[in-house]
């Protein structure tokens, strides 16, 4: 049973539509026609290349791990090694991590708004410096071509 504007929504319509085609679209079925909830989200930590979910069956034992596409493909401008992670202690790291926040959400809602608001202001303000380098560096290079 669906209960349409019970409460106030979180974002408006037209962002959660658009927020939705966009994950849509992003998610491929592997031959099994599964898909990993992870698959698409993760980095790797030495090149920064997206890790995709892999899945082998050995001797009627399945085996499902996020590799790096850039080890993968061995390509001499890529130094990264081969290596993977084992999707489901990923997965229940993850899960564990998003119970705690629940658990803190709901214990301290007051904290919890108030660590929001602190990590959105120091993102903007990381993005502000960000932009006034790159502000900086365009108006340099603007006065050496002058």
């Amino acid at each position: 049973m669906t209960c349409e504007n019970a409460h106030p929504a979180i974002v408006d319509k037209e962002t959660f539509e658009t927020a939705k085609r966009l994950r849509q679209g992003r998610r491929r079925l592997n031959k099994s026609g599964a898909t990993g909830v992870l698959n698409g989200l993760l980095v790797c930590g030495d090149c920064g290349g997206k890790l995709h979910l892999k899945r082998q069956i050995k001797k009627d034992v399945e085996y499902c791990y996020f590799e790096c596409r850039n080890a993968r493909n061995r390509n001499e401008n890529v130094t990264c090694t081969c290596h993977a992670v084992k999707r489901e202690p990923l997965e229940q790291m993850v899960l564990e991590e998003i119970q705690q926040i629940v658990r803190c959400a709901k214990s301290s809602e007051s904290t919890f708004i108030e660590k929001l608001r602190d990590s959105d202001v120091y993102e903007r303000k990381q993005a502000l410096k960000n932009a006034e380098t790159e502000l900086a560096k365009a108006k340099r290079r603007i006065s050496e071509l002058d």
